[in-house]
């Protein structure tokens, strides 16, 4: 059922908040409320959790055999060289070059100095859908708010109306 300008669903990592289904009233308004409340908004790279799916860079300062662009499986692990497999799901891109500079450390280098940085975000995706100008599926990065998503969809279309929003959590 559409009853304003767009439905907006997310297919990963958003909180429910009390398990309500929808919000209705100003997009700006109603739906920002309730992610105002749980704290989503912007976020920096630092607050990220890689997981699943993404696609992270991994470089290790004058080793460039040991750099490289690896996607996170879905059991949150990746594989590099020397070190094999390391668990990178649920951590920031930080406590991630920690790990991997102290497993090259054990055996191989002197003082490692690596990078990570998340490429592709692609563990977290919300629909939007309903009167938007590009209904469709998109990534997002770390929290995001409805006008963000709207956004996304390149805005409302001629028909929306822009006082009623349904937004599933």
């Amino acid at each position: 059922v559409l009853w304003g300008a767009a439905t907006c669903s997310p297919t990963a990592n958003f909180p429910r908040p009390g398990g309500a289904p929808a919000a209705r009233g100003s997009a700006a308004a109603a739906a920002n409320q309730i992610f105002a409340a749980k704290g989503v908004n912007d976020t920096s790279s630092e607050d990220y959790r890689i997981a699943g799916l993404d696609v992270i860079d991994v470089s290790v300062l004058g080793v460039p055999d040991l750099s490289r662009s690896v996607q996170v499986s879905s059991s949150g692990n990746i594989t590099l060289p020397l070190i094999h497999q390391v668990k990178a799901g649920g951590k920031t891109t930080a406590q991630l070059e920690r790990d991997i500079a102290s497993k090259l450390q054990a055996n191989y280098l002197q003082s490692p100095q690596v990078s990570v940085f998340v490429k592709e975000y692609n563990s977290q995706r919300i629909t939007v859908d309903g009167a938007v100008q590009k209904p469709g599926i998109y990534p997002i990065t770390g929290k995001t708010s409805l006008l963000r998503a709207i956004a996304l969809a390149q805005g409302l279309n001629e028909v929306a109306d822009s006082s009623g929003v349904i937004l599933f959590r």
